[in-house]
């Protein structure tokens, strides 16, 4: 079924794992793509999928520079026509004792999971009014946006920043048919991870080649991580629709693949306090309990007991 038939998805971070799964969950339906990542992998990518019989172009860019930002809109702009649904997914991780953490790794961190998102999501944003058709905001988060974990304190940082945007561009946009939500992935099998497991590996206590993830993943029901296909299966159908969607700034939090974390209604409060404007002018329910608050960790969930939720 090709729901998103004429509608046009930027995805960033495309290249691999979780943005490239998403990329071809949307070729699936559809969509119109311009994939973007700071590697030439991304071409592969779009080859793949426009062999397929998909649509898809690529783009090498840097999320960090508002030049190249506004080039790869005005890329999706000029191949597609407009730009409906923006995915900002690109972000890097190191993992290291406080004392060995590098201002220039901090800087770097901060710049492309934070800054990153703010600057495609403020030009997906001008795009999509200036189109006055709607459009979708979906920001890749982290479980380390609810709770910061050992060793990656501007990981950390950087990821609860994504929340704060999401939360605060949700509110702006709410009357205008946008809507800005983010996710919060927990373990996945990426190449991310299995940096996350050697890294993490030898400072907690000198485990071999996937031995540590493996203990973290016992504390999953399923007993196993999660995939870029799972997060894509997740992220299509509950928070990017194609008919008109009523569920903004919410922190959809995944901290693995063994439950179904949300419980929402259409129609949600998007402000805490029942004194603020509502700015979808709507008034909702979340879990039976009337004028919940969307705005932070509407969704919940416990993270594995003994491993963090990146």
């Amino acid at each position: 079924m090709h729901r998103f038939e004429n509608k046009t998805v930027v995805i960033t971070g495309a290249s691999r794992g979780i943005g490239a799964a998403i990329a071809r969950r949307f070729a699936r339906e559809g969509a119109n793509l311009l994939l973007s990542a700071n590697e030439e992998s991304v071409h592969a990518v779009a080859e793949d999928i426009t062999s397929s019989g998909g649509r898809a172009t690529a783009f090498v860019g840097d999320v960090t520079d508002k030049a190249s930002v506004v080039a790869l809109f005005n890329a999706a702009e000029s191949t597609f026509g407009s730009v409906d649904v923006s995915i900002q997914n690109a972000g890097i991780i190191t993992i290291s004792r406080i004392e060995d953490l590098a201002e220039a790794d901090w800087d770097r961190v901060m710049a492309v999971n934070t800054k990153g998102v703010f600057l495609c999501a403020q030009e997906a944003i001008s795009r999509m009014r200036k189109h006055r058709r709607g459009g979708r905001i979906i920001n890749t988060a982290s479980g380390q946006a609810r709770d910061g974990f050992i060793y990656t304190p501007h990981y950390a940082a950087s990821k609860m920043g994504v929340v704060g945007i999401t939360q605060s561009l949700a509110k702006e946009v709410a009357t205008e048919s946008i809507t800005v939500n983010a996710f919060c992935p927990g373990i996945i099998e990426t190449d991310m991870w299995a940096y996350n497991d050697q890294a993490w590996g030898k400072l907690l206590g000198n485990y071999g080649p996937g031995e540590l993830m493996k203990e973290w993943v016992q504390g999953i029901p399923m007993k196993r991580p999660g995939s870029g296909e799972d997060v894509a299966g997740l992220v299509r159908p509950r928070i990017v629709r194609p008919r008109p969607a009523r569920i903004a700034a919410l922190v959809l939090a995944t901290p693995s693949i063994s439950r179904t974390i949300l419980r929402s209604r259409p129609n949600i409060r998007a402000c805490r306090s029942r004194r603020m404007r509502i700015p979808c002018r709507r008034v909702g329910r979340i879990s039976g309990r009337p004028n919940a608050s969307s705005t932070v960790n509407a969704a919940s969930g416990a993270k594995c007991p003994e491993g963090p939720t990146t």
